[in-house]
């Protein structure tokens, strides 16, 4: 595997969803070289998704296929407040009305 598709696979990593092979382009050759060719990446791309790494849309929008960037990824945090001598891990998904009520009894 040479450099550009390794910078591409790590580019996209980052992400969940689908991203546009003109903004893969940009910014995994950077702008001068996009100005110079913006299809570098097209028969990389193309050869990633034969060879079943990457997965395309009907829009031309690429991701890593299956779950396999999502084993790199950092866990979710956890949302630990401290306030004096306590410590409060509280959920995101309570409304912020039952985590000021928890702060207060406490």
């Amino acid at each position: 595997m040479g450099r550009d598709e390794q910078d591409i696979l790590e580019f996209l990593k980052q992400f969940d969803t689908f991203v546009s092979r003109k903004e893969i382009t940009k910014r995994v050759g950077g702008k001068s070289r996009f100005r110079k060719n913006p299809n570098w990446a097209r028969p990389i791309l193309d050869r990633l998704v034969v060879e079943g790494v990457l997965e395309a849309n009907e829009h031309d929008h690429y991701r890593l296929k299956g779950d396999s960037h999502r084993k790199d990824r950092p866990q979710k945090k956890k949302n630990i407040y401290t306030f004096g001598d306590r410590i409060y891990d509280l959920d995101d998904d309570k409304p912020f009305a039952t985590i000021t009520e928890a702060i207060r009894k406490r």
